[in-house]
């Protein structure tokens, strides 16, 4: 049993990622952690249909309000499970200005991103449906701004607005990471520390049918990790501290624009079959840290103009001091299917054109 105590996540709180062959990725979180639970959940993505609508969940001052961490973070993990049409219909229910919104309504403009839009960008779609275009969300009885890799917290909106004129001046409760898995090939024993900024996603470009401007295709992992509070376990004597961390697979299409490439809002047939395995433990695992498995088999058909993000992995984990640094061994199998739909208002002409796959029955992807 855990005995938690709200305190402040320790500074410090980045992803490293380690790789090893061809049919696992690694993906490090450079905390030595323990994870909490040991199953293998092959339905542990399915939604709860009546957890669609939430009375819970208020609406103050154009944020999303939420009892506690516990409701916030379960929140997440629900969104995570939904499809696009369960998304839409809770969006409609809890309805603000979200940065999945602002992100759908600006994707048609050529300009520079701030940059806050750049920060918020590799946010998964569960983040994006929650927190407001500026990054916010209630919890309890505080404002907390998600900025720059922090966590920044208020009780009145005054003092958020100090908070926001200079951050850099204030200390933040809490820190976040979001980083884009890297992959790459090497012998079974082999590990390797990479940087986080090297692309290597997988990607397609090509000139679009109609005016052949360009555009792209990608498909790619990311990680993210939401520190949460610190505890201490009075019979082990042993402390550490929680944090919530989602794998996330996004498939997406950007278009060039005069500054960098950006989402495109083009509709798109999508369709994926494909099988995971996610197991994320202790590296060595100790009697504090047993493994934590997903298995199950993901398929889908989506005419969509926004990016798709498909959850790997949802759930809480907790950093024991002394404990091995955990990661995630990940290995998807199958097919991913994207072409520009040639019958939406988008890309009138009545022919999917386009088209590209990933992948291919029992091919591995990652």
């Amino acid at each position: 049993m855990l005995y938690t105590f709200c305190k402040t996540v320790p500074d410090g709180f980045l992803a490293t990622l380690y790789f090893n062959n061809m049919k696992k990725t690694l993906i490090a979180l450079f905390i030595f952690a323990c994870i909490a639970g040991c199953n293998d959940d092959s339905n542990s993505l399915k939604p709860d249909k009546s957890n669609l609508v939430d009375p819970a969940i208020g609406i103050v001052d154009g944020r999303l309000s939420f009892k506690d961490i516990s409701h916030f973070f379960g929140t997440i993990e629900q969104l995570g499970k939904m499809n696009e049409a369960e998304l839409n219909a809770w969006g409609k229910q809890h309805n603000i200005y979200s940065l999945r919104k602002h992100f759908e309504a600006t994707s048609d403009e050529d300009r520079p991103f701030t940059k806050d839009e750049e920060g918020f960008l590799p946010f998964p779609t569960s983040y994006r449906m929650i927190l407001n275009s500026k990054g916010e969300v209630k919890i309890g009885d505080q404002i907390v701004w998600y900025h720059d890799g922090k966590k920044y917290f208020a009780l009145t909106q005054s003092e958020m607005d100090k908070i926001k004129n200079s951050p850099d001046a204030v200390q933040a409760e809490g820190e976040y990471t979001i980083s884009r898995v890297e992959t790459k090939d090497a012998s079974s024993n082999a590990r390797f520390n990479m940087p986080m900024n090297v692309l290597n996603n997988k990607q397609f470009p090509f000139s679009y049918c109609l005016n052949s401007t360009p555009r792209k295709y990608v498909d790619e992992l990311w990680s993210l990790l939401d520190g949460q509070r610190n505890f201490c376990d009075p019979v082990f004597g042993a402390c550490g501290y929680s944090f919530h961390t989602s794998l996330y697979l996004r498939i997406k299409m950007e278009w060039k624009g005069r500054s960098s490439w950006k989402p495109a809002g083009e509709y798109r047939y999508i369709n994926y079959d494909f099988v995971s395995t996610i197991i994320l433990y202790s590296s060595p695992p100790s009697i504090y840290s047993p493994t934590l498995t997903r298995r199950f088999t993901s398929n889908g058909t989506y005419e969509i103009h926004s990016e798709l993000d498909i959850t790997l992995f949802d759930g809480l984990a907790n950093h024991w001091d002394g404990d091995g640094a955990p990661y995630y061994s990940v290995d998807i199998t199958g097919t991913i299917y994207q072409s520009i739909d040639g019958n939406s208002p988008t890309a009138p002409g009545g022919t999917a054109c386009n088209p590209w796959t990933l992948g291919g029955p029992g091919i591995t992807i990652w």
